[in-house]
């Protein structure tokens, strides 16, 4: 009985963590399509990106937090890449296991 009563706790924990990662995975995904639609916005019809006002996109909404914790430029990539190749599902799951890991500076490995 105790055993099925710990195979049962287990089984809540793994759903919660189920939950929580689709809608960590989602919200990244979201949050990398509006850095991508921001990105072009400071982008001249030439093609040109305005580093500067990009940066100050982000600072001026406060895009670089999460909670109290700074969201680095890598994961802003990370997050910006896999917006845009979301339809590559194994390979953006890959970044997500490398962030989740070994930290966002991995990524780009």
């Amino acid at each position: 009985v105790a055993q099925e009563a710990l195979a049962g706790d287990a089984q809540i924990a793994l759903d919660k963590v189920a939950r929580g990662e689709a809608d960590a995975i989602e919200g990244w995904l979201a949050y990398g399509a509006a850095l991508n639609e921001g990105r072009a916005l400071h982008t001249s019809e030439n093609g040109v990106e305005d580093d500067r006002g990009f940066g100050g996109w982000l600072r001026d909404n406060d895009l670089c937090h999460l909670g109290t914790d700074e969201v680095d430029r890598h994961e802003r990539a990370a997050a910006m890449w896999a917006a845009a190749n979301s339809a590559d599902r194994p390979r953006v799951a890959t970044v997500r296991v490398r962030m989740a890991i070994y930290g966002a500076s991995l990524v780009a490995l």
